[in-house]
């Protein structure tokens, strides 16, 4: 019975280690990404927080005209102060209610691990002169239209898909963000990192094929750019 414990426990609390491993495996491991000329039109950024990254969209005329639904709402991405659209995506419970580490409920991350919804978050900010913890990315024009594509293509939309994102009446985790339903679902191996990677395999950069983890990203924008 002793040794039955024993096992279970190791068995346990070596799945996370195993997750790790894997996610560094995946990072390693070049994944398939589209074949889109490159350039140096557009900067954005991918800025880090504790446990994933979110976009930093430059908001020109473009990124403003592709997010302008988000003034209805309260979001002024035309502010003249505002600068950047800070755009993240991750599992609806966990993201909607976690501001920092303190916030984590174990029921809420048990969850998005086994599955849950998922939302898009949208946020602005202003000068980031100083600003720390942000991996910049020069892209093309075509480049950024795409990636503004595939981000509009994970907002789920009312009236069969043709209609206004479907905006969540959740408290921000800051006096200005908004929250949007995505089409997508968040899982323990479709995770906010993952899902960063995909987007940028979908601009035609080389990326691992799994990055589930921020430090999964960190590694595979080394490796590969």
């Amino acid at each position: 019975m002793t040794r039955w414990l024993w096992r279970s426990f190791a068995g346990l609390f070596g799945l996370p280690a195993l997750f790790v491993i894997a996610g560094f495996v995946g990072a390693l491991i070049p994944g398939a990404h589209a074949d889109l000329a490159l350039g140096s039109d557009q900067r954005i950024g991918l800025i880090r927080g504790p446990i994933h990254f979110d976009f930093l969209l430059p908001l020109t005329p473009q990124v403003q005209d592709a997010f302008g639904f988000a003034t209805k709402d309260g979001l002024q991405v035309a502010h003249p102060q505002a600068k950047w659209l800070v755009l993240g995506w991750g599992a609806q419970g966990f993201y909607t209610t976690t501001g920092g580490m303190a916030d984590i409920k174990a029921s809420v991350a048990l969850k998005a691990a086994l599955g849950d919804a998922s939302v898009i978050r949208l946020d602005l900010a202003g000068d980031l002169k100083g600003i720390t913890g942000v991996t910049w990315l020069d892209l093309s024009n075509a480049q950024l239209s795409v990636l503004l594509d595939a981000l509009a293509q994970d907002l789920l939309r009312g009236s069969g898909g043709a209609g206004h994102p479907v905006l969540l009446t959740d408290q921000g985790l800051t006096q200005s963000d908004l929250f949007y339903k995505s089409t997508e679902n968040f899982s323990l191996f479709h995770t906010c990192n993952a899902w960063v990677g995909e987007k940028l395999r979908q601009i035609g950069l080389p990326l691992g094929v799994w990055t589930p983890l921020p430090q999964s990203v960190e590694l595979s924008l080394r490796l590969f750019n």
